[in-house]
């Protein structure tokens, strides 16, 4: 179950987190981090498809961290990055764009990457069966 934190520890990790503490990113993400690949996967119906939305829609929390405003709780906020990149990936779909292929894939590779100013590091693995995966593992670098 997931355990609810209250309106005045939401604040005070989103500061840290604003202010660069990645500890306090992934106290906010974490708990957040199955219920929101449930509602992803919900929209896309393919799991690949959602594991990789999750992983965008992650990199975007990080990226975007300084734009939260608290107008409304930090779930709400995370679950309406989620809407934005499903409707984005959906739209593309419906435009014809093409699926990554594997093909060429004949060993499991790892790829590490930084997001600028962070120290918050992911990496994602990548295998012939799955271009990609996002059981991602945060740690510091």
């Amino acid at each position: 179950m997931l355990s609810q934190i209250s309106v005045e520890q939401e604040h005070q990790l989103v500061e840290r987190a604003q202010s660069g503490d990645d500890a306090a990113l992934a106290e906010l993400v974490e708990p957040l981090r199955q219920p929101l690949f449930s509602y992803v996967y919900r929209m896309v119906t393919m799991r690949q498809d959602a594991e990789d939305l999750l992983q965008d829609v992650l990199v975007r929390v990080l990226e975007n961290i300084n734009k939260f405003r608290g107008e409304a709780r930090f779930k709400t906020w995370l679950f309406g990055i989620a809407t934005h990149v499903c409707m984005d990936h959906r739209a593309r779909r419906s435009d014809g764009g093409s699926k990554r292929s594997c093909k060429g894939s004949t060993k499991p590779k790892r790829i590490r990457t930084r997001l600028k100013g962070s120290s918050l590091c992911f990496t994602l693995p990548i295998s012939s069966s799955r271009c990609e995966s996002t059981s991602l593992s945060a740690f510091r670098a």
